[in-house]
């Protein structure tokens, strides 16, 4: 049985964008010619493979295996195409080609970047996409293909995910060295679903339920600088204080280790693009975090 590569095209790219009006806008399709093509691909396989409700589209089992044979059909072609162009050019070993990757904020700008920076020197031909998701939206990003890799707390459990640990960040309570009278039981976090502060506190141990109040900045570098400014503590890690002489770690708390993984789909075929990533992320991260 030969699947049709415009009915493929079609489930890929809803599969990516978790919606049929943007899979349609993406393919430059009316959304019931879209539709059709999905129904086609549905009825030759005899299963379904998307699953509609009022919440939106999600993947049945069978729509999940399909999407790993549609991203090893692209990778295998984006490789041939790579070597087809670098055929008689003098930037033969020249490396080429677009990589996502999502993760959340206290590692990509901090590690990831430095992580990146020689592969990107030796090879500026390659296109990097990294965008800062909230951790409980990683899995989704991640199954929907809409990043190649994932930088987690804590290994993503999916089906036929690999995860690798590639290091600890290492949680402290941090204040400005002129705080603010009045704002040391002030804690600023993310948003109301950022549990920072709470895993905090709780894997302290010691029985004691701290009383705190929350502020909520929405992001990381802005709750650095109101840290920095006196308005309040912060749980970061270790390593996000590093050159800012104005904050320091409040003592009488014991430093709390997070697992940082790589998450990834296993394939049976993995782009060079891909490789050399996976590999610059694992090697940086451990020698950033330890």
């Amino acid at each position: 049985m030969k699947l049709n590569s415009d009915q493929l095209n079609a489930f890929f790219e809803v599969a990516k964008r978790g919606s049929f009006s943007k899979a349609a806008l993406s393919l430059a399709l009316s959304q019931p010619a879209l539709s059709l093509r999905i129904q086609k691909l549905e009825q030759q396989l005899k299963t379904s493979l998307f699953v509609r409700d009022s919440s939106g589209i999600s993947m049945t089992d069978a729509g999940e295996k399909l999407l790993l044979h549609c991203q090893l059909r692209e990778n295998i072609e984006q490789d041939i195409l790579q070597d087809l162009k670098a055929q008689g050019s003098l930037a033969r070993d020249s490396i080429q080609g677009i990589v996502r990757i999502a993760g959340f904020s206290t590692t990509m700008r901090s590690v990831l970047i430095p992580s990146l920076h020689e592969l990107i020197l030796k090879h500026p031909q390659i296109q990097l996409e990294a965008f800062i998701r909230e951790m409980h939206e990683l899995p989704a990003v991640l199954k929907r293909s809409e990043a190649d890799f994932a930088i987690s707390e804590g290994p993503i459990t999916l089906g036929n995910v690999e995860n690798i640990l590639i290091g600890h960040e290492e949680n402290v309570v941090i204040e400005s060295k002129k705080i603010i009278s009045g704002r040391e039981d002030i804690y600023l976090d993310n948003d109301s679903e950022d549990q920072a502060t709470f895993n905090f506190f709780k894997a302290q141990g010691n029985g004691k339920n701290k009383k705190f109040k929350r502020n909520y900045l929405d992001e990381g570098n802005a709750i650095l600088d109101a840290v920095e400014l006196g308005w309040g503590r912060s749980i970061q890690p270790r390593h996000l204080i590093e050159g800012r002489n104005n904050l320091r770690i409040v003592p009488g708390f014991k430093a709390i280790k997070v697992p940082i993984y790589l998450n990834y789909f296993k394939q049976p075929f993995y782009l060079k693009i891909h490789e050399l990533v996976r590999d610059h992320i694992k090697t940086g991260f451990r020698r950033g975090l330890g």
